[in-house]
């Protein structure tokens, strides 16, 4: 994936599986399965509530803050 298709990528209001999988790396099958994870680990284990409730999406936000904060635990 080239920076100009990451800068494109993370300018959009919301994540979809396929930008999941792209970045990633992974089939569609994985990529929703990590999707779903992330966002119940943003409002299960964070206790945080998601910006977008959209099956199959996630805004961009809530995928840089959950991100960051993997990073740091």
């Amino acid at each position: 994936m080239t920076t100009v298709e990451k800068n494109d990528m993370f300018a959009k209001e919301y994540l979809d599986i396929e930008d999941i999988a792209k970045l990633y790396g992974l089939c569609y099958n994985r990529a929703s399965m990590l999707l779903r994870d992330i966002k119940r680990k943003i409002t299960m284990i964070q206790g945080k509530e998601l910006r977008v409730t959209l099956r199959g999406k996630i805004h961009t936000q809530d995928y840089l803050d959950w991100r960051e904060s993997q990073e740091v635990g």
